[in-house]
């Protein structure tokens, strides 16, 4: 990085407390949102009074973050991909700490029999947004707890105009090549 990108970070640091506020508030109203799903059987969160780790994060913490995980029981690991394909609002990835929200499954965890296992970062889109994007991911699973088929496409792993090829495009038209997952991303 260079000094250009020195001014922008400079700027950011004047709302970053407000940023981490929104993205806190975001995280547990999605974490308690997921604890009440059928589909979800726990949701690794301290922050959540329900968390086993409730005690310690409460003794020796001061805040939450927007990052935890949850486990589909019952569902493999197909499941879980194919959860993270319907999302809206979440791209596919590792990047913690950004703005935007963030998904992935860890389907080869030595020795893990709870269930598949999703990890989410969640961003500073709305609570209401990112609710209901996970609910169009739950949408995707193909078959939800109550028996009622639901309809199923492919996990791709990219959104649908990556894999045919087309340019994926953010905020403005600018491109994002390195990130089709984008969460301003048209998929």
């Amino acid at each position: 990085p260079g000094p250009g990108g020195l001014c922008p970070a400079l700027r950011g640091m004047g709302t970053l407390a407000v940023l981490l506020e929104r993205q806190i508030r975001s995280g547990i109203a999605a974490a308690e949102w997921l604890a009440g799903r059928p589909e979800v059987t726990r949701v690794l969160a301290p922050a959540l009074a329900t968390d086993p780790g409730h005690g310690l994060w409460k003794r020796d913490m001061a805040g939450a973050s927007g990052l935890f995980s949850f486990v589909l029981a019952g569902w493999s690991d197909a499941d879980a991909k194919r959860f993270i394909d319907g999302l809206r609002l979440f791209g596919i990835g590792a990047s913690w700490g950004g703005h935007e929200s963030l998904a992935l499954t860890y389907p080869a965890i030595p020795g893990w029999k709870g269930g598949a296992l999703v990890r989410l970062h969640i961003g500073l889109a709305d609570p209401a947004d990112i609710t209901a994007g996970l609910s169009r991911g739950f949408a995707g699973l193909g078959q939800n707890r109550m028996g009622t088929s639901l309809p199923r496409r492919p996990f791709s792993g990219q959104p649908k105009a990556a894999a045919a090829g087309l340019p994926v495009t953010g905020p403005q038209g600018v491109q994002h090549p390195s990130r089709p997952n984008h969460p301003n991303n048209d998929t």
